[in-house]
């Protein structure tokens, strides 16, 4: 699965030999502002305004891998839950709800958000399932939750409007 945000700004990381006077402190790196590079040298978290989009790919082994795991412990989830859950994951690194918006770029219209998804796969949850000891009435319950239908493009916009109000 591709979800695809249109966005009018992002997050990128730049050397900070760039930004005279920047001075780097451990709370930005535990706050994700700041990271050493692989050379020793320091990048900081920038944001750009400028319209672009930005793709997040969820596999179906992941979206399998995690409601498993989670039905292991006794979470009830729906593919629409786990699909939620690792957008939220993947994409607070390189977007804010602020940025989300219809863009042009080089001529192709991006709506706020496009979802490209080929849909449940049965046979791979019931093996994450079977792999976690999860089975029976469980596991029954944890396939009708993943094939229940859902609208992924209305459930990220919906999130997104909330978030926007609350000033997130």
């Amino acid at each position: 699965m591709v979800i695809t945000f249109g966005v009018k700004g992002f997050f990128d990381w730049e050397p900070a030999e760039l930004h005279p006077g920047v001075q780097i402190t451990q709370k930005d790196v535990d706050q994700k502002r700041a990271k050493k590079l692989a050379d020793g040298r320091w990048a900081i978290r920038v944001e750009k305004t400028q319209p672009s989009h930005h793709d997040t790919c969820i596999t179906e082994v992941q979206l399998c891998d995690y409601i498993a795991g989670r039905t292991a412990v006794g979470a009830e989830l729906s593919r629409q839950d786990a699909v939620m859950y690792l957008l939220g994951q993947s994409a607070q690194h390189h977007v804010a709800r602020r940025h989300v918006c219809e863009v042009t770029v080089g001529g192709k219209t991006h709506k706020a958000v496009e979802v490209s998804d080929s849909g449940p796969v049965p046979e791979l949850l019931k093996s994450c399932l079977e792999a976690r000891s999860v089975t029976g009435p469980e596991a029954e319950a944890a396939l009708a939750r993943y094939l229940e239908p859902c609208d992924l493009v209305a459930a990220i916009t919906m999130q997104h409007a909330a978030a926007v109000k609350k000033g997130a």
